[in-house]
């Protein structure tokens, strides 16, 4: 899907989707995944660092929540 995308943002989006997916086969994709989001924001909101920090932030909370809730 990356490499048939018509732009960059739609390229990256796939490859958060096929990271995302892939965590299920190895959990160091979802890291891979949460990088590419953060590229994803820097594309929709060039050179605002605002907003890649509170996309990592939200990514960082989720974590947290996901590792204190896991069974």
């Amino acid at each position: 899907m990356a490499q048939e995308s018509s732009s960059e943002l739609s390229k990256y989006a796939a490859r958060i989707f096929a990271q995302a997916v892939a965590t299920d086969h190895m959990r160091g994709h979802a890291l891979v995944s949460a990088d590419y989001g953060i590229k994803v924001i820097n594309l929709l909101f060039p050179m605002d660092l605002l907003q890649v920090t509170q996309q990592r932030e939200m990514q960082l909370a989720s974590a947290r929540h996901f590792l204190a809730h896991k069974k």
